[in-house]
């Protein structure tokens, strides 16, 4: 593939998929293209569109894993925006996870959940809202276990990038 050519979303493109592609474009560019980071979007969103359209998050997945739809607010457009991530939950909180398969930096969705904590999850046919807060010292590394277990390429993802891959917590809203 030559430097600069776009990498095709695909529906059906696996999360390993994508690993393989970031892996082939840090090989030849020595950085993760920008065209692998749009594809990784274009995934995400192509996901969010087929949740909308069946009005369920079980019609999608990621290498047999459920997703959720996190809904938040545009932390500079104030738009809303919707995100389709890896379903990690235990006892009623969501695990966020800002992996973007071991990209160089933090998905959008990450700084939109710090400017405003106040998000929707989907998950099934259930939207609720929550409130997300960034885990951090033992809190995150129990957290990231969790997260680990439920989707074990997390800790490859880890080694790819040099940034601690940020684990947001979405708590229920009372």
């Amino acid at each position: 593939m030559p430097n600069g050519d776009a990498i095709p979303a695909k529906a059906d493109a696996s999360d390993e998929q994508l690993a393989e592609l970031l892996t082939e474009v840090r090989g030849r560019t020595g950085e993760l293209g920008s065209d692998l980071i749009d594809s990784m979007a274009n995934l995400s969103r192509d996901h969010v569109q087929e949740v909308r359209r069946t009005g369920t998050t079980d019609s999608v997945d990621v290498e047999g894993r459920p997703l959720i739809v996190l809904s938040t607010i545009g932390a500079k457009s104030g738009n809303a925006r919707e995100h389709a991530l890896i379903r990690v939950e235990q006892d009623g909180a969501y695990v966020l996870v800002g992996s973007m398969a071991g990209a160089p930096r933090n998905p959008d969705w990450y700084y939109n959940a710090l400017a405003n904590p106040n998000v929707r999850i989907m998950d099934g046919v259930t939207e609720r809202e929550y409130i997300a807060t960034e885990a951090s010292g033992e809190q995150r590394d129990k957290w990231w276990a969790i997260a680990v277990e439920t989707f074990p390429d997390y800790s490859r993802y880890q080694t790819m990038c040099d940034r601690e891959i940020p684990v947001l917590i979405a708590q229920l809203k009372a």
